[in-house]
């Protein structure tokens, strides 16, 4: 998330128009970092407790942060300016690529779940 946001500041500051570029695009960060932090724990802790319910736990996660996603836009979207389309269209730049890059991290845990579940399987 961090090198995500390092590329999403030079790219407002230094190759997109001057409207992209605000302070408020922290505000991004500081929901969407917790957030996927919070929800990553979680699928750990469940994969801790109970393997087979990785997937209920990340598709839970992802409809929390979908929903909660609506809720931290819905000020900016209430309160229109000439930064909202801007913020909006950022805030989705850097939303999507985070969820991408959980889901990877999930698939990766479910594979080596299963690769570990096969070996006991065939070495008891």
């Amino acid at each position: 998330m961090v090198l995500l946001g390092a590329i999403h500041f030079l790219i407002a500051k230094y190759l997109l128009p001057d409207i992209y570029f605000n302070y408020r695009i922290i505000f991004i960060y500081l929901f969407l970092l917790p957030l996927s932090l919070l929800g990553t724990l979680a699928i750990f802790y469940i994969h801790k407790t109970d393997d087979s319910l990785i997937g209920k736990g990340f598709l839970a996660f992802t409809v929390i942060k979908i929903l909660g996603s609506f809720v931290f836009l819905l000020p900016f979207l209430m309160d229109q300016d000439d930064f909202t389309k801007p913020f909006v269209y950022q805030f989705f730049a850097v939303f999507f690529p985070s969820l991408i890059v959980e889901t990877f991290v999930i698939l990766r845990m479910v594979n080596i779940v299963e690769a570990e579940k096969t070996t006991q399987v065939e070495n008891p």
